[in-house]
Order: structure tokens, then sequence, then C-alpha cells
């Protein structure tokens, strides 16, 4: 079941785009999750800009 505020046409092509581009935010947010997990990223805290 996929929740979206998108209005739907009743084409097949028109779910299946729905379904492609929500498969692919989830790909991305979950390569972005492994990659912070892998470095460790989501403890770095930069307390001012020149340490950056």
């Amino acid at each position: 079941m996929l929740l979206t505020t998108l209005q739907i046409g009743s084409k097949e092509k028109d779910v299946w785009f729905i379904i492609q581009a929500y498969l692919k935010r989830w790909s991305i947010e979950k390569t972005i999750h492994i990659i912070k997990q892998t470095y460790d990223l989501g403890n770095i805290r930069v307390l001012k800009y020149v340490r950056l």
C-alpha cells in the first residue's frame, strides 16, 4: 500500500510512474543511510565554520 497526495489517473501508466518514483526515492534514502552508518557521519559535530 502506498499513500500519496498526488492525483493518480485510472491509467496503468500513471500508477507505475508513481511506484517507480517512490522506489527510486527509497533507494536513494537507503543509500544515504548506509553511507552515514559506514562512515559514522551521524556523530560529526562542527561548532565553527573554520573546522570544516
